[in-house]
């Protein structure tokens, strides 16, 4: 028998009992504070009637059964309505998608914030992914084989930092992108994705199936972030072609990332990536260094002005120039945001430009080749988490140089 409780009235001895009312018997209850019924009188029972009758009648509403039966219905009215709407949405904005297929993802991802991360069904979202892929008859078989593979790879490792809106939106690229084949353009690179055809260019002969996965990574994550924000995007499909497919390419930008990860960490930077979250990324790193955060767009910004450089002899100064001065900026935001990176052999380089970073930013380990041959140097350095601090020592002649600049 459910009893639904009402409130407190003064009871005997000073003390105070809780009422119920049951539906089923439309009777009251007084409940005294060691927990033991007290009879109720016929006077006190019409005094609670008249103090909670509007109240009562409202319980035996909900409580009868047919009026169970027109919520429920209601209630089904209002999720397939919803559900409806949500799927008329989605055709629209994710075309290429199965509709049979949209339910099952809103059940794995619609409430990504709640959802732990360990429960999350990667192997779902990596069945997923390998079927819109094999839907696309724009790839070759063996491309078709190669993509799964490395994205199979891919998102085992960070599938969960994926939010539904990021998922939606690589399903429906990764199958209907177009693929172009164009003779070499001497421009310095095998691929390129445009964005308004959503088409992939392929320069023969020298595009390789990395060079497809790079742009695959550009499609399905190009509409989530801005074009000022290109250099880290590139250097995220660098860093995933350097770590999956031994590819490694634009390491300046690769740098970069693995400064600002210095900073905020690379779990939160690759979910402002993947996710298209810029605002969130500009925030963290500004409150992490205690900085305007138009201080630290600015410096984003400044890192596509590099990109916008031309290639070419006459440019290689201009380039080379920006680029450290990217890189010294970033450095000095990682000893603000934490002392202890001014021992970081990471900060240290970045400021000092001393070593090449030949290795993805998604590594555990990172590998280092000297720029210029100095004697006692070594020629080469790998880093670990563990070990990053132990090589300050390498820029002691750095710290003297500098020094002596300010005394001057």
């Amino acid at each position: 028998m459910k009893k639904y409780y009402l409130g407190e009235l003064p009871g005997r001895n000073g003390q105070r009992d809780k009422i119920y009312y049951s539906c089923n018997l439309n009777e009251f209850f007084a409940i005294k504070k060691d927990g033991e019924e007290r009879k109720l009188s016929k006077k006190q029972t019409r005094f609670l009637y008249k103090k909670y009758h509007i109240k009562c009648d409202l319980l035996n509403i909900i409580h009868s059964t047919k009026t169970k039966v027109v919520l429920l219905y209601l209630i089904g009215i209002l999720i397939l309505y919803r559900l409806l709407s949500n799927l008329e949405s989605y055709s629209e904005k994710y075309g290429n998608l199965l509709i049979e297929d949209i339910p099952k993802l809103e059940k794995e991802y619609s409430f990504d914030e709640k959802i732990l991360k360990e429960e999350r069904n990667l192997q779902f979202l990596i069945n997923m992914c390998k079927k819109y892929i094999d839907r696309n008859n724009n790839y070759t078989e063996e491309q078709k084989e190669y993509l799964k593979l490395i994205w199979s790879k891919y998102l085992t490792d960070e599938g969960e930092l994926f939010e539904r809106e990021a998922i939606l939106e690589m399903l429906n690229k990764i199958t209907s992108v177009q693929i172009e084949y164009k003779p070499y353009e001497n421009n310095s690179v095998t691929g390129r994705y445009i964005e308004e055809d959503n088409t992939i260019i392929l320069y023969e002969s020298y595009a390789t199936n990395a060079t497809l996965v790079h742009e695959t990574i550009h499609c399905t994550i190009g509409d989530e972030l801005q074009k000022k924000y290109l250099d880290l995007e590139e250097g995220y499909c660098g860093a995933l072609c350097g770590k999956y497919c031994d590819e490694f390419t634009y390491r300046e930008e690769n740098e970069y990332l693995l400064l600002i990860s210095e900073i905020i960490g690379k779990e939160k930077l690759k979910s402002c990536i993947i996710n298209g979250k810029e605002d969130e990324l500009i925030k963290e790193i500004a409150d992490k260094t205690f900085t305007e955060k138009n201080e630290i767009r600015n410096l984003i910004v400044k890192t596509y002005k590099y990109k916008a450089i031309p290639l070419g002899k006459e440019n290689f100064l201009k380039r080379t120039t920006l680029f450290k001065e990217i890189k010294k900026d970033l450095a000095s935001l990682a000893i603000k945001a934490d002392e202890s990176n001014a021992k970081n052999f990471i900060v240290l380089n970045a400021y000092y430009d001393k070593y090449t970073l030949e290795t993805s930013f998604l590594e555990e380990r990172y590998h280092y080749t000297i720029k210029e041959e100095i004697e006692g140097i070594p020629e080469y350095i790998t880093i670990y988490e563990e070990n990053k601090y132990d090589f300050d020592d390498l820029f002691e002649e750095d710290y003297r140089l500098q020094k002596r600049k300010t005394n001057e």
